[in-house]
């Protein structure tokens, strides 16, 4: 038996794939969607690291907020890219109105722009979600000051300072 992906080649096990590092739901499922869907909704829908310092490490919370009238599972595969982290104590059953707290941590080596994603996959109840995660480099805090004096000159001639 063969598949796309894997030419001359068996299906990987689940066991197989997770000792590659990659998550057997991501062979099988798709993750197109953001912010909600029927059953879940995250916040923010879309996680930015903006101005970040190198070798520092910056926290940031997103919440999983079940919006739907029933309990469910969801299970959450984090970022692929070893400068995002999440953290999280998985509760099993998300009641109605219950959120889950993901900690994502980014710890940037160099000065450039960084992403990656977290997935949520809610099985058949509805659409997967997908949670971007972008971290770049930029100036958060520029002090400029409220008034900037250049002196009177009249209009339509020139000064010079020496």
């Amino acid at each position: 038996m063969q598949s796309a992906g894997y030419p001359d080649q068996e299906d990987p096990s689940e066991a197989t794939l997770r000792k590659l590092g990659r998550h057997p739901l991501l062979e099988k499922e798709t993750f197109e969607k953001l912010q909600r869907n029927d059953v879940v909704e995250t916040r923010p829908h879309i996680l930015h690291f903006g101005g970040f310092q190198i070798h520092k490490e910056h926290t940031q919370l997103l919440k999983l907020v079940n919006i739907s009238p029933s309990s469910l599972r969801v299970s959450i595969i984090g970022p692929a890219t070893q400068w995002f982290k999440i953290r999280f104590d998985k509760k099993g059953l998300l009641a109605p109105g219950m959120s889950e707290d993901i900690m994502v941590t980014f710890e940037p080596h160099e000065w450039r722009y960084y992403y990656d994603t977290i997935k949520i996959f809610c099985g058949e109840l509805s659409e997967n979600l997908i949670v971007p995660i972008h971290a770049y480099p930029s100036a958060n805090d520029v002090v400029l000051p409220r008034m900037l004096d250049f002196g009177s000159i009249a209009i339509g001639t020139r000064g010079s300072w020496n």
